[in-house]
């Protein structure tokens, strides 16, 4: 199975090149460790599983190196705090019975991104998500959480003896005391669990590491704003393209009055106005004055359609400006 070019290109650039932001991480963390670091991704396999959800193959290598390099950062950074000093020396007797090299191999699973220890690899796992992930630094806090916690295995609680008969009652209070499960009342619902808060990174990301603006806000939060300039012109500005994609060809559909009185609507998207290697980041909606009668743009149609079609929820307005923000991923 052959390695596609761009992601040759990427691990030529950014996994082989000693002084690359994850080879630097490696250092260091062989450096604190003492010992080897192996972690030597299949290439061609981890392409197939992930092709279909990056636009581009360069951003897949950039997206599983960077992976790496969180994990690699995360257990550098638990390894070096003196709090987890007896956490530290179970890995490292762990290491040295493991050939003297700490081992990490990677897999593609559902949902987010975690890491466990193998007993039957003696290796740790990252499992990456099947999805495309723009900030992998976003899982430092579950990639130590899991860490510190892959060793630890959960001890049953034991039924006091006497429960079983045998046990001098004067001893009793020398056991904890477990209670059968009780029935839930058949009329009473268990409540929904609350979300969990995604947890946040405390370290900035690096920028050399970071894929291109564009392709970071395909990820949401998605931020829309409109804009309205007097009465016959608005703007907006959204930082998710598909979205304004959707609108601008909407409004040219419609943008053509079916009477003849009426003035056309004009829709422009703003190219001078993008940045960032976005193709546009704008659209404006005008009217101009003709047969000197002039139209008024109403706002509300185009609020409508942000928060009752596109699911954009409203986090500020005043009189001229509407502030929106839409939590959920948008599939093209």
């Amino acid at each position: 199975m052959s390695i596609p070019l761009k992601v040759k290109v990427a691990i030529r650039d950014i996994w082989d090149k000693p002084d690359s932001p994850v080879q630097e991480a490696i250092t260091r963390l062989k450096n604190i460790l003492g010992l080897d670091f192996i972690c030597e991704p299949a290439w061609p396999l981890l392409t197939t599983e992930l092709s279909s959800h990056y636009d581009d193959n360069s951003e897949l290598a950039k997206s599983v190196i960077n992976f790496v390099k969180v994990w690699v950062e995360a257990m550098t950074e638990l390894l070096d705090d003196e709090e987890n000093s007896e956490w530290a020396d179970s890995i490292v007797d762990l290491v040295k019975d493991n050939g003297a090299a700490l081992k990490l191999h990677l897999e593609v699973k559902a949902g987010d991104a975690s890491t466990a220890w193998s007993d039957s690899q003696r290796s740790f796992l990252l499992h990456l998500p099947s999805s495309n992930v723009t900030r992998p630094d976003q899982y430092t806090p579950t990639f130590k959480t899991q860490l510190l916690s892959c060793f630890k295995k959960d001890k049953p609680l034991a039924l006091r003896p006497s429960a079983a008969g045998g046990l001098d009652p004067e001893d009793e209070e020398d056991y904890e005391a477990v209670s059968a499960p009780k029935r839930p009342a058949a009329a009473s619902a268990a409540p929904a669990p609350a979300p969990k808060p995604k947890p946040v990174s405390d370290t900035l990301p690096d920028p050399r590491s970071l894929p291109k603006p564009s392709t970071l806000l395909q990820a949401p939060p998605y931020h829309l704003f409109v804009h309205a300039f007097g009465n016959n012109t608005l703007e907006v500005q959204c930082s998710n393209g598909p979205t304004l994609d959707f609108l601008a060809e909407y409004f040219k559909k419609w943008a053509q009055p079916s009477s003849g009185q009426a003035v056309p609507v004009k829709v422009e998207n703003n190219h001078q106005s993008s940045s960032f290697g976005m193709s546009y980041d704008t659209i404006t909606l005008s009217t101009e004055p003709r047969y000197g009668r002039t139209t008024t743009l109403s706002p509300p149609v185009i609020l409508a359609l942000i928060e009752g079609l596109l699911g954009y929820e409203l986090v500020y307005r005043d009189a001229s400006h509407w502030q929106y923000r839409r939590e959920t991923p948008i599939r093209r």
